[in-house]
């Protein structure tokens, strides 16, 4: 039988050739190469806009890491079983990426003044975080802030679970923002850095205006 088979294949006079199976015309190219390696010959339903994000590289990990609910908030830990406690450290509810980053008191005012800021609609979930990442793509500095914002609310969730600090008032993620996007400055050009700053400003004064009532 298996000789059979072997007669019936169609056998060619031409020379044996190497063929690169990563790319459909069988050629060689450092993108596809580069690709394999990176991300192992996987396609993201996200596109590449996440990875091209102006921001440092280890931010582009944690928000695939976000994208793809593989970040340790409380309930993703908790199904591994290793915690029991899953509320949240700022309002006690159920701490899921969803509730962190886009439900909780302490992360709305920010997505508010970016929806402000940028005239569009108040991003409301991580999807659509991608997708204005896709559709955006001429629009560096939105989607830097929107990083930017993302990396805030988790490194200030983060000082509260492992520093021991206090949640005072909303102003403490307006001012753990404006640090970040201060350093991340220089990764943008001099007309990028103008609207930068000029959403910098409105964040101080967002500040100003929450002091204010505070005092009374």
């Amino acid at each position: 039988m298996l000789i059979n088979h072997i007669k019936n294949y169609p056998l060619s006079d031409s020379l044996n050739t190497p063929v690169w199976d990563l790319e459909s015309k069988g050629i060689y190219s450092v993108k596809s190469f580069y690709n394999c390696i990176n991300f192992g010959g996987m396609v993201s339903p996200f596109g590449d806009s996440l990875w091209k994000t102006l921001c440092p590289q280890k931010i582009h990990v944690f928000l695939w890491l976000c994208l793809y609910n593989k970040s340790l908030t409380r309930n993703n830990v908790a199904k591994r079983k290793t915690i029991e406690d899953k509320s949240c450290l700022f309002c006690s509810e159920d701490e899921s990426i969803q509730h962190l980053f886009f439900e909780c008191v302490n992360s709305n005012l920010i997505w508010d003044i970016i929806s402000d800021f940028f005239k569009i609609c108040r991003i409301s979930c991580i999807s659509e975080v991608a997708s204005f990442w896709k559709v955006n793509k001429r629009k560096p500095v939105l989607n830097l802030v929107i990083a930017a914002s993302l990396w805030s609310i988790w490194k200030l969730r983060n000082e509260f679970c492992f520093q021991g600090c206090k949640w005072k008032s909303l102003d403490c993620n307006i001012v753990k923002l404006r640090g970040i996007l201060l350093r991340w400055e220089v990764l943008c050009g001099a007309a990028q850095q103008t609207e930068l700053k000029q959403f910098i400003r409105l964040l101080d004064k967002r500040r100003g205006e929450i002091l204010r009532i505070a005092w009374r």
